[in-house]
């Protein structure tokens, strides 16, 4: 069901859902890493490719989100990220470092959930314009102008029997 179109969307402290939480400040932070993370699990790369861009996008997303903090919270200003700096290990209780463990895990979660579905919506976007690509008539008519063929059809395992003998 469409919305109005006067309607604006409830703050995020509002929501009973957590759908649209990589709004804002998160969102600026996790869209640099989504054409590493395209590339990166487009096929081409290993498998470690895509854990190595994962684990660059959660230290850098940890450092701008802490952890303990609401899903609705959000810095005033983005501070520049240093990877090289140490960061401290916290004093927490065996309560807190369970808490900590669970949190971390569904945002790491979720983080990937969105990257996978961004760099889906990519690909499904270059495929289209391939498809486009493919059916435009000027380009088929270059194509043929050019002397460029369309590879035959690559015959059945049984057409290939049946010829050979």
């Amino acid at each position: 069901m469409p919305k109005a179109k006067g309607t604006q969307k409830k703050p995020k402290e509002q929501r009973k859902s957590r759908r649209g939480w990589a709004e804002g400040k998160r969102e600026e932070v996790l869209q640099p890493f989504l054409a590493k993370f395209t590339q990166a699990i487009s096929g081409c790369k290993s498998q470690t490719a895509v854990e190595e861009v994962l684990r660059e996008v959660y230290s850098v997303f940890f450092f701008h989100f802490p952890w303990n903090k609401p899903d609705d919270w959000e810095p005033e200003e983005l501070e520049e990220y240093d990877p090289d700096v140490i960061m401290e290990p916290e004093d927490l209780s065996a309560e807190e470092q369970e808490e900590k463990r669970a949190r971390i895990k569904e945002k790491k979660s979720a983080i990937r959930r969105w990257l996978r579905h961004r760099a889906a919506k990519i690909r499904q976007l270059a495929s289209d314009v391939r498809a486009d690509r493919l059916s435009d008539p000027y380009a088929v008519l270059l194509g043929k102008l050019s002397g460029i063929q369309r590879p035959k059809k690559a015959r059945q395992a049984y057409q290939e029997w049946q010829c050979s003998r």
